[in-house]
């Protein structure tokens, strides 16, 4: 198969879209999707794969007023669907006082929930009174119906949560000390799997291979050769693939924390013996991740992206709130190059919409609207219900 006919398959048939909807309705039934997410997509010329899915997402201050309109209408819906005796939400945030570009996260959201027809309040440990325009106070923890999490939890979930009577979500066996990358990615396969045969489709057309390594230490050569070995497999059937469809691109491995989160403790490899060789700064980076020490990393297919804005590669993420799809932005870094992680140093956002979510002309802020392959709607539908696995699992 060449490049140009894998291009083509790209574009779903009408009976294809048909089987996705009917395939996803059926696999809902008994799930539950979590409150909201975002998801990394990288689309190449020849693949297109949700390459991380944040259960804990920031960046709301990314999405124009248009994405936002709908993000509240879909929150309204999803909570009163499922705790509709709500007045007042509680968010409980990360405290990241050096970092204004979370506080504005914060005030989008907090605008999503009030527009949504909730009282929103704010809450930190660390935080007490006015911070960038927000009101924080622990006593709102005893004032909320309902505590949305935005802290992703990677040093604990913590004691004063486990002691209050009413519900916290994202539930507590999806925050990081829990969660793994590999659980995720192991439904996503799964489901991709039994998607592929109904669309006629190989699955690896929308998804990244992956293999996983546990108790890892980088100083420990028994560990450096296990993780080899992870690596070469995964290689070669990333260069059995390539050769199928006749790519010449180089295969390259991401290897990441498996309980990692804001792009810490990623690495890049393209052949298992630069494993042998790490300096002691690499190895430093790949110990440590947000407030944990890394035990298990995640070897992750890489995925050139073949998007560009202003000559720089580009990522969309995706925001999606229980199983809608409510908006988007480019993640672009013009300081790495398209086989990269470019959710790193450098990096900066354009808003995207979709003019099919609001039906209104696009907002003069946004860009165009680059989500339109058919490979771009799988992807997330899998993503997203295998964040929907993960979420039902402990129920």
């Amino acid at each position: 198969m060449t490049l140009t006919q894998i291009k083509n398959k790209s574009q779903l048939s009408k009976r294809q879209i048909e089987i996705l909807q009917d395939w996803v309705t059926q696999k809902s039934k008994g799930l539950t999707y979590n409150i909201y997410a975002s998801l990394d997509l990288r689309i190449s010329d020849f693949k297109t794969a949700v390459v991380d899915t944040n259960l804990f997402p920031a960046g709301f201050n990314n999405l124009c007023d248009k994405m936002l309109e709908h993000s509240s209408r879909c929150f309204g819906e999803y909570i009163r669907h499922f705790f509709p005796r709500v007045r007042t939400l509680t968010i409980y945030t990360e405290a990241h006082t050096r970092n204004l570009f979370y506080f504005k996260n914060l005030l989008a959201l907090g605008r999503m929930v009030e527009t949504a027809g909730f009282i929103c309040l704010f809450t930190h440990p660390l935080l007490e009174g006015e911070v960038e325009g927000l009101a924080f106070s622990l006593m709102n923890l005893k004032k909320a119906d309902l505590i949305l999490s935005n802290n992703d939890f990677s040093e604990g979930f913590p004691q004063l949560l486990r002691a209050l009577d009413i519900p916290v979500i994202p539930r507590q066996h999806l925050a990081w000390t829990q969660r793994r990358k590999s659980k995720h990615f192991a439904f996503t396969k799964t489901l991709a799997s039994e998607l592929s045969g109904s669309l006629g489709l190989d699955p690896w057309f929308f998804s990244a291979d992956f293999e996983v390594e546990s108790q890892v230490d980088l100083r420990d050569q028994t560990s450096i050769d296990r993780l080899k070995d992870k690596a070469s497999r995964l290689l070669m059937r990333i260069r059995q693939k390539y050769s199928e469809y006749g790519i010449a691109d180089l295969p390259t491995l991401f290897i990441k924390d498996d309980a990692g989160t804001y792009g810490m403790g990623i690495m890049t490899i393209r052949d298992a013996s630069e494993l042998d060789v790490l300096s002691r700064k690499m190895i430093n980076k790949m110990s440590v991740g947000k407030q944990h020490r890394i035990q298990s990393l995640l070897l992750q297919e890489g995925v050139p992206s073949r998007l560009l804005r202003n000559g720089a590669p580009a990522e969309p993420v995706i925001y999606c709130l229980g199983n809608q799809v409510v908006g988007a932005f480019l993640r672009v870094n013009a300081s790495r190059d398209r086989m990269s992680n470019l959710n790193s140093k450098g990096m900066e956002f354009y808003r995207l919409c979709r003019e099919e979510i609001h039906d209104e002309p696009m907002p003069e802020e946004c860009i165009e609207d680059c989500l339109t392959d058919g490979l771009t709607s799988v992807s997330v539908q899998v993503a997203l219900l295998a964040s929907a696995l993960e979420n039902t699992s402990a129920l």
